[in-house]
């Protein structure tokens, strides 16, 4: 689906140009709301959440929901929005991590204006 296949887009971008420098922000200097409209209209909201080195999907989301070290509490934000609706996952293998994960959020698909709220 075309909510996977964003996340992939991403997290095979992050691999490829090894930048984890400025998270969210592709090696076209693109943000998720901006990957997005490329290819959906989306609604009320639209997040990412990435998470690296955890290999289950317990570790992942508990790690994301703790948001520890993010003081904005950005992933837990996203998480738990009560706009968000559609999403994709993806992990893939990363060579110093092991494991980069992606997901990415929207609050749904329509025909009209953009989005609310990004993160």
């Amino acid at each position: 689906d075309v909510y996977k296949r964003q996340a992939l887009e991403y997290a095979e971008d992050m691999v490829e140009s090894g930048d984890f420098s400025t998270p969210h922000v592709d090696s076209q200097d693109t943000t998720p709301a901006q990957r997005f409209s490329r290819v959906m209209r989306w609604a009320k909201m639209a997040g990412e959440c990435i998470n690296v080195g955890n290999k289950t999907a317990t570790d992942i989301v508990a790690s994301l929901i703790i948001d520890d070290g993010n003081e904005e509490r950005s992933n837990r934000k996203v998480l738990f929005d009560k706009e968000a609706r559609l999403g994709g996952v993806v992990c893939i293998p990363h060579s110093v991590f092991g494991v980069l994960t992606v997901i990415d959020i929207v609050g749904g698909e329509y025909e009209g204006a953009g989005a609310t709220q990004q993160y």
